[in-house]
């Protein structure tokens, strides 16, 4: 008997497994969002580690959380990583998802601010420019280029 009842909850314990594994990505933390393009519909997409990395435009997908952002301290941050990753603008215009503490060494800027809740423009504070998504023959890729605002620097936050 006590060998049968401990194969029932070997089992069971190997389904539970089983199924955490299977299960989709879980939700985005509390107050998170994606940034979505008024030009495009494409959403920005940055890079989990803390290595420097382009950002992109890609369809939007709940479940891949490199598509996720949170607001911390004028920073936009990943919202998924157990590290800080954030959002920086650089002097040549490249908009890059790198590690937070390393952004001003590398005369990046990490501060941003946002005007509007709909349509917003994300506006780097140091290099003067705005977050845009632009076509780049393979893709859509992440800059920040100073200029009017026009569709392609307009985003929406996509809880």
């Amino acid at each position: 008997m006590k060998s049968r009842i401990s194969a029932v909850l070997l089992a069971g314990a190997s389904l539970a497994a089983a199924l955490a594994v299977s299960t989709p990505a879980q939700a985005a933390p509390i107050g998170a969002f994606m940034l979505k393009n008024t030009a495009t519909g494409m959403c920005l997409q940055g890079s989990l580690s803390q290595s420097s990395y382009d950002t992109r435009g890609v369809p939007c997908n709940r479940s891949d959380s490199s598509q996720w952002w949170g607001t911390y301290t004028s920073n936009l941050i990943m919202a998924n990583t157990g590290v800080s990753v954030c959002l920086v603008s650089t002097p040549n215009y490249s908009a890059l998802t790198s590690a937070c503490g390393s952004a001003e060494a590398n005369g990046w800027d990490r501060t941003w601010s946002m005007a509007g809740t709909a349509n917003s423009t994300i506006g780097s504070v140091k290099n003067g420019c705005s977050l845009g998504m632009g076509n780049a023959g393979s893709g859509y890729i992440g800059y920040c280029m100073p200029g009017p605002i026009d569709n392609n620097k307009r985003w929406t936050k996509v809880y």
